[in-house]
């Protein structure tokens, strides 16, 4: 069943203020909770990491990918570090 002024929003708070200056009928809020704060790890953990999942075999996109949600570093830093172990042969 549809409803006259059914309409699906996505946005921050005050996005959606602005977005609704008239509101009409009812309202369903879904509210996304905070990510835990990761600490960062240490490069040379990183490395380490990044050094056990290539002698492992992992493929550059999983290992990158698991070692910058691991330890919090960006996703950038984390695979120029792997580039520079891979080259290293």
């Amino acid at each position: 069943m549809t409803k006259a002024f059914e309409e699906v929003f996505r946005g921050t708070v005050t996005e959606a203020a602005a977005h609704f200056d008239e509101p009409r009928g009812e309202f369903t809020l879904v509210l996304e909770g905070a990510a835990a704060d990761v600490p960062k790890a240490s490069i040379e953990d990183v490395r380490n990491e990044l050094f056990h999942l290539r002698d492992t075999g992992a493929k550059s996109r999983d290992a990158v990918r698991r070692v910058a949600e691991a330890t919090g570093r960006p996703h950038r830093e984390v695979y120029r570090l792997w580039l520079e172990i891979t080259q290293r042969g």
